[in-house]
């Protein structure tokens, strides 16, 4: 990437099922840039009206050298993406074109395949759970991992969710 490059990272509509995560990634990438290529610049095009992560960033850059660094493009501010040109590194937003060296796409985040396949995801994306890990939808299922609506999605949290699933069905 040149001295002066453009890293922008896409944010896809919908709600993020994990703010703080995507918050670190945004300020580890820009911290990242700062030391290593002062001069280049992160964009963040947001194709939500707003963000819970947005606000984290906003709150934590309040202060910091870094704040002017990131920009943070809402949906309403050209943060939604209609057309990729990628040979060429374009980017085509409703407030413009977008030249990047770098995109980092974030996909839609839900539970996988197998879960909408087996009725077990409600219409959040997620599977709904009951403190045990039982599904809320299909009896004598259990979620494990990060599919469910609540889930710590960590591996620590998905670790406890196997802990918590597996005494449930024990005692059952």
């Amino acid at each position: 990437m040149p001295e002066n490059g453009h890293v922008v990272i896409r944010i896809p509509e919908g709600p993020v099922s994990h703010p703080a995560g995507l918050y670190q990634r945004v300020d580890e990438i820009a911290a990242c840039l700062a030391r290593m290529k002062p001069g280049a610049r992160l964009t963040v095009l947001d194709a939500n009206a707003d963000s819970e992560a947005r606000h984290m960033l906003l709150r934590r850059h309040d202060a910091d050298r870094q704040k002017n660094f990131v920009e943070w493009r809402s949906a309403a501010e050209g943060g939604r993406i209609f057309a990729i040109d990628s040979r060429h590194g374009i980017l085509e937003t409703y407030q413009g074109m977008i030249k990047a060296d770098v995109v980092n796409f974030i996909t839609a985040q839900c539970a996988g395949d197998i879960a909408h396949m087996s009725g077990l995801v409600d219409a959040s994306g997620w599977c709904p759970c009951a403190p045990d890990q039982s599904s809320r939808l299909v009896p004598n299922a259990f979620i494990v991992g990060d599919a469910g609506k609540i889930a710590d999605r960590s591996v620590g949290g998905a670790m406890k969710t196997g802990v918590k699933a597996a005494s449930a069905i024990a005692e059952a």
